[in-house]
């Protein structure tokens, strides 16, 4: 229950995950070209290769890659968030300062990251308060299910509509290309295509005072920009402009400058490090 990004409770894919536990076709066994071997082959080999060969009588007869300060040598993995591994790998850097470690997902936040680092210089992560949130703008943010802090964010959100326990209602606007949950709940929701996002959060910035320029959204949908802006800045402090991953870098950066120009950060919304 302390946990800050789930408060103690899960989502559908961690329980799934469980599963994996019981995979017939997870490796159980150490592979070295499709044939099987053991750790003390690997750890054997990896000696060698590090450090260099010896003979018998344990004199180095050989070069390793330790040698070479670890040029060529790499190592990939998919996100990290373990102190622990990071601190290993941290120290393995260290010691092979040639060596390179290589992150990839296949599902990334590198528009999140991208936006964050032309708003503020830097791959800061955002942080949500929807628990103090008035008003919430969804720029295709799926927060109710996706992304870090999402099983939090949804009880934090829902805590807002108990009305039959004196909760303050908040209002939520959700304009998205793919229905989601998200937007299922939303008291205002508008459909638009994909690249209409962009155009969207632009004009709203522009109402707010930035500099935003772009193409301006037809006639049938301004009112949707007029009546955003005016409840954004009729909640100064207390409202939040969300934007999705799959959003490209520039509608992260627009919705930071947002968050920024109406008073919310520190408020409804915090930075840390990511």
């Amino acid at each position: 229950p302390n946990h800050p990004a789930s408060l103690g409770a899960t989502d559908i894919f961690s329980q799934a995950s469980v599963l994996s536990l019981y995979d017939p076709d997870r490796s159980t066994v150490a592979l070295r070209r499709g044939s099987i071997t053991t750790w003390e082959t690997f750890t054997a080999a990896m000696d060698i290769y590090i450090n260099g060969e010896k003979d018998a009588t344990g004199k180095k007869i050989g070069s390793g890659i330790i040698d070479k300060g670890g040029a060529g040598m790499r190592v990939l993995t998919g996100t990290v968030t373990s102190p622990t591994l990071a601190k290993h790998l941290a120290a393995f850097q260290t010691a092979l300062p040639q060596a390179r470690w290589h992150q990839y997902e296949p599902v990334n936040r590198d528009n999140a990251n991208g936006g964050a680092r032309m708003a503020f210089g830097d791959a800061v992560a955002a942080q949500y308060k929807f628990d103090v949130a008035d008003v919430v703008v969804s720029l295709d943010a799926n927060f109710l299910a996706d992304g870090p802090g999402n099983v939090r964010y949804a009880r934090d959100f829902s805590a807002r509509r108990d009305a039959e326990n004196g909760a303050t209602m908040n209002r939520l606007y959700v304009i998205e290309s793919t229905p989601t949950i998200t937007g299922a709940l939303a008291d205002n929701f508008l459909h638009v295509r994909p690249s209409q996002i962009e155009t969207f959060a632009r004009a709203i910035a522009r109402k707010l005072g930035l500099d935003a320029p772009g193409q301006e959204v037809d006639a049938a949908h301004s009112k949707w920009v007029d009546a955003i802006a005016e409840d954004l800045q009729g909640h100064k402090g207390a409202g939040l402009v969300v934007a999705g991953d799959s959003q490209p870098a520039i509608v992260h950066a627009i919705a930071h400058a947002m968050n920024e120009t109406l008073g919310n950060v520190g408020k409804t919304v915090v930075y840390t490090d990511p």
